[in-house]
């Protein structure tokens, strides 16, 4: 699968450093979405109650393997994002997201 820049502004979510995701591999869930209002990052998790030093220990590389359910992209190839870099958005009030189903990805593209 290919590595990908993922940036973010789900500025609550764990995997967010500096509005860039450092998690090594993340979810966009969608399957039936024809507009990025309806994908979501199933990957998003809030750094609530989460000791910052797990944080540090994850993976850093700055590249995130994107498996993608939403067969509607365009930029979708056999459930894989064909992009080098999307951006994670968030439709919540300040970015601050309580759940996956508060974030979307802008990159949608309707085939």
């Amino acid at each position: 699968m290919k590595n990908h820049m993922v940036y973010c502004s789900a500025t609550d979510c764990i995997y967010n450093d500096n509005n860039k995701c450092i998690s090594s591999s993340i979810n966009i869930e969608g399957p039936s979405a024809t507009t990025d209002m309806q994908t979501c990052c199933d990957s998003f998790s809030t750094k609530k109650g989460v000791i910052s030093s797990i944080k540090s220990a994850m993976d850093n590389t700055g590249e995130t393997k994107i498996r993608c359910t939403s067969v509607n992209c365009h930029h979708n190839e056999d459930c894989k994002c064909k992009l080098d870099s999307i951006k994670v958005d968030c439709s919540c009030e300040g970015c601050n997201c309580a759940s996956p189903k508060e974030t979307y990805c802008s990159a949608f593209n309707l085939k």
